[in-house]
């Protein structure tokens, strides 16, 4: 006996007009509900949005919708908003108006697109079915606000998350396994709370909403007052809604939280300048009168003192300048923090000048170390356009910089480099160089490469940040390059003044 195979080819069934023209539809509403929940960060119109689409008749057809937040303090789901008719005269009046609306937009489109609505294909009106189904939810959704009797139903009702071991499968379901589920109400008596039961149809649906966060709520819906009921097709079709209604709760929660973290941070950053403003000020006062008595007491105002007792107070002194020095680095800090880097009043600006104006200030520092500080003069240094007492105080810091890292009996140069139109002037140390994994953090405010509270040396770790800002503020730009124990070289530049005449 033999065994035959058979060879007929299977058929394949091709889709009809009527079942194409019904998947466009459904591509439709789909992209509708998209653009609508992509238009918005803000929590409440998302709720709006996914319970209107929920509701419309050009959405998704369902005739109530409830939502449920998740309160996961107390692990329960309480009643936030109910969309739809609580009565079947409501229902009547809802879908008369709502109909009405759809006539307004059909007249619309039909003065958009003269002839018979049937030659028009449905990519052609995808303007006015995005207008029915996107815009129009919402209009529909606060002319019935959610203060009406149903809502304030919903709102009274809360009931606890089920566990992982209670018998409440639909529930359970659909907040732990995230599932849409299909209820009978015959089977929920015990499930939710009897209020809840008693607003709702035969048969509803349990949409879970959940994030990267958890469970945000869950939606029920039902199609109570409607001649269709709730079938398995239904859970397939809004199976398709799930994930971008997710997706959009959980983009606004990172909007929010993104919100929430940049309010903290900038009432940080004014709480932190208002206290460096007050803080500095407190100290620069009984600083400043304690090295004005030293002063006295050094020139004898006060009696002769022994050799002994002037190199003691010599020492005060050394420290006296450089607690004052730090403290009007932070007043420098908070005053721009205040204020802003804004622009200055630029002028032109002999950088040798102001090289010769801020060598004195260094003095102290470079005679403890018996560092050099030489600049090198090769041809004519020319002006540049900045302002005098700020490139003062970007070279001060930057040399006060170089000195502080060198070795002692060592030598920090200054160079002058016309490039084009622009001054390149080169601050270069011998000092113990800088990592290239510091090299992007050096000029953040209070940032030290070394920043152990044994470190060898002192400082806030301002300056560098306060030249960053002014030169900002200048017009300047900054560069630098560095190798561990083979020294720094720091670059500023500004553009030249041509000479007039």
């Amino acid at each position: 006996m033999t065994s035959r195979t058979s060879n007929t080819p299977k058929t394949i069934q091709t889709p009809t007009g009527k079942q194409l023209r019904g998947f466009l539809s459904q591509i439709q509403v789909i992209n509708s509900i998209n653009a609508a929940l992509s238009g918005t960060t803000d929590m409440e119109e998302i709720h709006r949005i996914i319970l209107s689409a929920l509701t419309s008749k050009v959405g998704l057809g369902f005739s109530r919708a409830f939502l449920f937040l998740c309160d996961p303090a107390r692990k329960s789901l309480a009643g936030k908003y109910a969309v739809g008719p609580s009565t079947k005269q409501e229902a009547e009046a809802c879908m008369q108006e709502q109909a009405q609306q759809y006539d307004l937009i059909d007249q619309l489109q039909h003065s958009l697109y003269p002839g018979t609505l049937e030659a028009v294909t449905p990519f052609r009106g995808n303007g006015t079915e995005r207008l029915k189904s996107g815009r129009l939810w919402i209009e529909l959704f606060e002319r019935h606000p959610p203060n009406r009797a149903l809502t304030h139903k919903i709102e009274q009702i809360s009931f606890d998350m089920p566990s992982g071991t209670a018998q409440k499968r639909g529930l359970r379901s659909a907040c732990h396994e995230n599932r849409i589920c299909l209820c009978e109400k015959s089977h929920a008596r015990s499930l939710f709370p009897a209020e809840l039961l008693n607003c709702l149809d035969a048969k509803f649906l349990i949409l879970p909403l959940n994030t990267k966060k958890g469970l945000h709520g869950v939606v029920i819906v039902d199609r109570k007052f409607d001649r269709k009921t709730i079938t398995k097709a239904d859970v397939r079709y809004l199976e398709w809604f799930k994930t971008p209604f997710a997706l959009a709760i959980e983009n606004t929660e990172l909007f929010t939280d993104l919100e929430f973290a940049y309010s903290e941070l900038q009432q940080l950053d004014a709480l932190k300048s208002n206290f460096l403003a007050v803080i500095s000020h407190e100290l620069r006062t009984p600083l400043t009168a304690i090295q004005g008595f030293i002063d006295l007491l050094m020139n004898g105002k006060a009696g002769r003192l022994s050799a002994s007792q002037q190199d003691l107070l010599a020492r005060v002194v050394r420290n006296a300048t450089h607690l004052i020095s730090m403290v009007n680095d932070l007043i420098e800090v908070a005053e721009i923090e205040a204020q802003g880097p804004s622009q200055r009043h630029l002028e032109s600006v002999d950088p040798l000048d102001a090289l010769m104006t801020t060598l004195p200030r260094l003095e102290q520092r470079r005679e403890t170390k018996h560092v050099s500080i030489e600049p090198v003069l090769t041809q004519q240094i020319p002006r540049v356009l900045t302002e005098q007492k700020a490139l003062e105080r970007i070279l001060y810091h930057l040399l006060d910089n170089a000195v502080k890292f060198s070795p002692n009996n060592s030598t920090v140069t200054v160079e002058f480099e016309p490039v084009e139109a622009k001054l390149n002037i080169h601050v270069r140390d011998q000092g113990i160089g800088i990592h290239s994994l510091h090299l992007k953090r050096i000029f953040d405010y209070f940032y030290q490469v070394d920043n152990k509270l044994t470190r060898s040396y002192e400082g806030l770790g301002l300056g560098l940040a306060t030249t960053r800002v002014l030169l900002l503020a200048t017009g300047g730009e900054i560069t630098v390059k560095s190798t561990r124990e083979s020294g720094s070289v720091f670059t500023i530049t500004y553009p030249i003044v041509e000479k007039t005449g």
